[in-house]
């Protein structure tokens, strides 16, 4: 399902890359079983409920639905996120957090961007090429992580750092249980989801923010998925 020679090298980043100059990372295996359904089942259950999950209004993304997990810090999913010691925070600030043991290079769980469940599942579901919004003064890195891939859509990205353009397109068909770490900005890589033909995929995404970071005055506008459009 993936192009295994990018996946050796995105995979070779993610091992060895610890600067904050890398535009994107994607790693494997990120919970344990017992977080991973736990997640599951919650987002299961928020998907049953009517009117929890609506069709998103965006000019990036296409035939995408979704919605905003309530912000509760018992559920399973804002715990799993936000744990300063769990693997999606260490992770994070092991790829962009520097050097320096400084609490201003330490990133958290952002409070003001909502853990959104993000679902391609109508044929045509696929988002365009872009590059994020940053939302912060510290540009944010956006996080998905992916519950659950029975489809055929790649997501694809521009890695601008090598020189020769025909090597620098990647792209992986992301897995269970698997995340990407994104840099918004000028410091991120442009990217895309290719359309959907078969199967469903549902992912998660939030973004973590430096410590200290302060809200962009035209960030609101941007912020909330399905109440103010796509972030992409």
């Amino acid at each position: 399902r993936t192009n295994m020679s990018r996946l050796a090298f995105i995979l070779l980043a993610a091992a060895t890359n610890n600067n904050n100059n890398k535009g994107i990372v994607y790693k494997q295996s990120i919970l344990t079983a017992v977080e991973l359904s736990s997640i599951q089942e919650q987002v299961r259950s928020f998907c049953s409920k009517p009117g929890h999950i609506v069709q998103e209004r965006s000019s990036i993304a296409t035939q995408r639905v979704g919605g905003t997990l309530p912000r509760d810090d018992n559920s399973a999913a804002y715990q799993v996120f936000s744990d300063v010691n769990g693997s999606v925070s260490k992770l994070v600030n092991r790829m962009f957090g520097g050097t320096s043991s400084s609490s201003s290079n330490v990133y958290h769980l952002a409070e003001e961007v909502p853990l959104e469940v993000r679902i391609y599942e109508k044929v045509g579901a696929g988002m365009a090429w872009h590059v994020d919004d940053v939302l912060y003064d510290e540009p944010q890195i956006e996080v998905v992580f992916t519950l659950e891939n029975t489809s055929n859509c790649r997501t694809m990205w521009k890695d601008v750092t090598i020189a020769d353009t025909a090597h620098q397109l990647m792209e992986v068909e992301t897995l269970p249980n698997s995340i990407l770490l994104i840099k918004a900005g000028d410091g991120g890589f442009p990217h895309c989801v290719s359309s959907l033909k078969v199967g469903k995929r549902v992912i998660l995404k939030c973004a973590f923010v430096k410590e200290g970071s302060k809200v962009l005055d035209n960030a609101a506008e941007v912020l909330g998925q399905f109440q103010n459009g796509s972030r992409g």
